[in-house]
């Protein structure tokens, strides 16, 4: 049997039992009433889900949102490494510098990463990589080798969530 269809890209203003399905489907930390009306408080939802998964923070539901709300094909995130560009080096640098996030001092310094927010992955985005791998402040345990893998995606996703407080 072929997978169900995703559903239908949703915005602000969007109604109906897609939108029902949507707040059914974000963190019930939320609050949000499932009145099948996409206002702004689904819109907030969507857009810290958006934040905790390295997406556009556009709070537009299309397929890599809905996919990481567990319907449709999981987002793969790219293997990132030195010499890299782009959108997901720019997120990942945001986060290791801590700028993504509501409670930096959870882990009781300042980041791991001091350097642009450029989306170029150079010699100091890879260092701090290394420093959150295996450093002596990382809050995993990896083989510090630079690379953005998955378990590291994994590890930046989970360290998202604790510093948001938002379980995903």
């Amino acid at each position: 049997m072929p997978p169900a269809p995703t559903p239908p890209t949703l915005a602000k203003g969007a109604t109906g039992p897609f939108v029902v399905q949507l707040q059914q489907r974000l963190p019930p930390e939320f609050n949000i009433p499932v009145d099948g009306v996409f206002g702004n408080n689904t819109e907030s939802g969507v857009k810290t889900v958006q934040r905790v998964a390295f997406l556009a923070e556009d709070g537009v539901v299309g397929p890599q949102t809905w996919a990481e709300l567990g319907i449709g094909t999981p987002v793969r995130k790219p293997t990132l490494r030195l010499g890299s560009t782009g959108p997901y080096v720019r997120r990942m640098q945001r986060l290791l510098n801590f700028q993504d996030t509501i409670s930096p001092e959870v882990f009781g310094h300042p980041g791991f990463y001091f350097g642009p927010i450029n989306g170029q992955f150079d010699t100091a985005t890879q260092t701090a990589v290394k420093a959150f791998q295996g450093g002596p402040n990382a809050p995993v345990a990896l083989t510090p080798d630079g690379i953005v893998g998955r378990q590291t995606w994994e590890s930046l996703t989970s360290m998202m969530q604790i510093l948001v407080h938002f379980p995903l």
